[in-house]
């Protein structure tokens, strides 16, 4: 099995946002010492490891790719728990946004075909 982990100190929040860019509850593990970790599952497609020498991008994140990423924007701009790094931008491939998460993570959208942001 292969995972991506990610520490979220409000895990109710997080699971409301992970959510909203289409992941799924697909299971629970016991809680232990009082902690809890939920699975989420992506909609579609295969995740894979992507390695990258880009010198502005030195962090691990998450790209998801979402149908809409013009909504999710709507809807998550104004809630101040999340930091939008790169807004919605048309590139060679279709659309892409970073974002911090409420859990201050980084995560990476990105959407094919037409968008107006």
């Amino acid at each position: 099995m292969a995972k991506v982990r990610l520490y979220t100190p409000n895990l109710e929040e997080a699971l409301g946002f992970y959510q909203l860019l289409g992941l799924h509850v697909i299971g629970e593990t016991p809680a232990r010492k009082g902690y809890r970790s939920v699975k989420l599952g992506f909609a579609k497609g295969q995740a894979h490891l992507e390695i990258h020498n880009d010198p502005i991008l030195q962090f691990a994140d998450v790209v998801l790719e979402v149908s809409d990423i013009e909504a999710i924007y709507r809807q998550l701009r104004c809630n101040p728990s999340v930091l939008w790094l790169q807004l919605p931008t048309q590139t060679p491939y279709g659309w892409s946004a970073s974002l911090r998460g409420p859990d201050g993570n980084m995560i990476g959208l990105v959407s094919k075909g037409a968008a107006t942001p």
